[in-house]
């Protein structure tokens, strides 16, 4: 058996040499840290006081100055629901150019009563 099993516990010191090594090396390595954070603050802080913009992108995050609130909601949102109610009971034109109108719904379900809905008379190609 070795000797410190044989006492119950070590017999030598730790040797200081490797410990002091580490914590020196340890030292250098956090002050190199510290000095690469303080020179990264004063190059930002440099060209932020020259009018550099740092972000490109904040420019466009000027927002409005305070919030946009509504201040009558019901009456805007009967407002809203009134207008709403009266372009689905009259027609128009969604793209002239294409075609495409816009009805009222009772008419469209007369419309689809009547002629019934689109189909294909033949399945398409892809197999859906």
């Amino acid at each position: 058996m070795s000797a410190s099993k044989q006492h119950g516990y070590e017999q030598s010191d730790a040797r200081p040499k490797p410990l002091i090594v580490f914590a020196i090396g340890l030292s250098v390595l956090i002050l190199l840290a510290l000095l690469a954070a303080s020179a990264t603050n004063e190059y930002l802080s440099a060209k932020a006081h020259a009018g550099v913009t740092p972000d490109p992108m904040s420019a466009l995050r000027d927002g409005p100055s305070a919030p946009l609130l509504q201040s009558h909601t019901t009456r805007e949102l009967d407002e809203t629901r009134a207008l709403d109610t009266e372009h689905l009971k009259r027609s128009g034109w969604v793209d002239r150019e294409n075609g495409i109108t816009h009805v009222p719904i009772d008419v469209a379900m007369k419309h689809i009563v009547e002629r019934g809905l689109p189909f294909r008379s033949t399945p398409p190609e892809d197999g859906r």
